[in-house]
């Protein structure tokens, strides 16, 4: 007993007085708080649901009924915020994932109403992730009981869902994606940085100084053989969200296009990793950088819920971060199969890799031995 509680002892003695270890510990669960409560608000949950309103009728009563969707109200906040996308933009952005939903009143909708007492609004929800979906179908329809006691003559409003998928994805399912991506993300910093600190630790890099062999090409090495490393991490991921969720490309192009995708992460990242693990050269300030990168971009690119559910600033950061196009390919291949618009993404991913095995290379031919 007294050689148990010494030890406990001197180890928290120990770790008291590292101030890198403290930083980890303090920063990255700050981080993560901050980012949930930028995501989700204050009280928890988004105080406005994001939504494009594509208002083709120009009678009064479709402009009554945009007008709801602008003033409708809970107890606390609005219901909707309206996004001042035009049309265009704004089905692009549907079907790119960047927004949940976009509402149409159809060019008919008031001559309908007027003349058969009845007429739809069509509701194009991206049906990825089904908690999100059902709170947006009650939000509707809540709306359209606002506006029918706002205007009792128009009582035959409905909605039409016309939805990205055949059914509605859990949330967990969802995730299977951003998963996958963070895999390649952290396990490409931890496997690069770790094979750039070990050998400035180990002296190997004093070696490699006196050897012909040229340490930019060894930089490269390093986030190649970090990359394939990665990959294995990847792969258990997707072996788990396969076995536990049923989430699995459904045919071989898909699967091969998804390989290509998270590989290009992977090797971004560890390209990364290794020029972090030279910058810092010690295994155990290795951490901070990791957990600082890798979990805000998670949350950022769209981990765990559309970009469009972050606030404008954060929107606007996202577009210029290359996972947030990692996430969406993810996304569309696993969940909706589609190949379509692919080449983007991987253009994006593709000059992000390059830039990392530059970053690689000259970290590595700069690193003193």
């Amino acid at each position: 007993m007294h050689a148990l509680l010494a030890t406990g002892r001197t180890d928290l003695q120990v770790l008291s007085r590292d101030r890198p270890v403290l930083a980890v510990g303090i920063l990255v669960p700050l981080a993560l708080v901050a980012i949930m409560t930028l995501f989700f608000g204050a009280a928890g949950q988004p105080d406005a649901a994001p939504l494009a309103l594509v208002r083709s009728d120009g009678h009064p009563l479709a402009v009554d009924l945009e007008e709801t969707f602008a003033n409708v109200r809970s107890q606390l906040s609005p219901w909707w915020k309206l996004l001042p996308d035009p049309p265009d933009a704004a089905w692009r952005a549907w079907e790119d994932g960047r927004i949940p939903a976009v509402v149409e009143i159809p060019a008919d909708f008031s001559h309908r109403l007027q003349t058969t007492g009845s007429a739809s609004i069509i509701a194009w929800l991206n049906n990825y992730n089904s908690d999100l979906d059902q709170n947006y179908r009650y939000r509707l329809g809540h709306t359209l009981l606002v506006y029918e006691a706002a205007f009792p003559d128009n009582r035959g409003v409905r909605v039409d869902n016309l939805d990205a998928l055949p059914r509605d994805v859990p949330w967990t399912t969802y995730m299977a994606g951003g998963i996958l991506a963070y895999a390649a993300m952290a396990a490409g910093l931890v496997y690069g940085g770790i094979a750039s600190v070990r050998d400035i630790e180990r002296g190997t890099l004093r070696v490699i100084a006196l050897s012909p062999a040229s340490r930019a090409m060894v930089g490269l090495g390093r986030a190649l053989g970090a990359t394939a490393a990665t990959m294995g991490p990847v792969t258990v991921a997707g072996l788990a969200a396969w076995a536990v969720w049923g989430v699995r490309p459904d045919r071989m192009a898909v699967g091969l296009a998804l390989t290509g995708i998270l590989a290009l992460l992977a090797l971004a990242f560890a390209s990364l990793g290794v020029a972090l693990g030279a910058a810092v050269r010690r295994q155990r300030l290795l951490m901070l950088p990791v957990g600082l990168v890798a979990l805000p971009l998670w949350f950022l690119s769209g981990g765990i819920g559309p970009v469009g559910l972050l606030p404008a600033w954060m929107q606007a950061v996202a577009t210029w971060l290359p996972t947030t196009y990692a996430f969406r390919a993810t996304l569309r291949l696993l969940l909706a199969a589609r190949t379509d618009g692919l080449a983007g993404d991987l253009l994006v991913l593709s000059v992000t890799a390059l830039l990392g095995l530059v970053a690689a290379a000259l970290a590595t031919a700069r690193t003193r031995a």
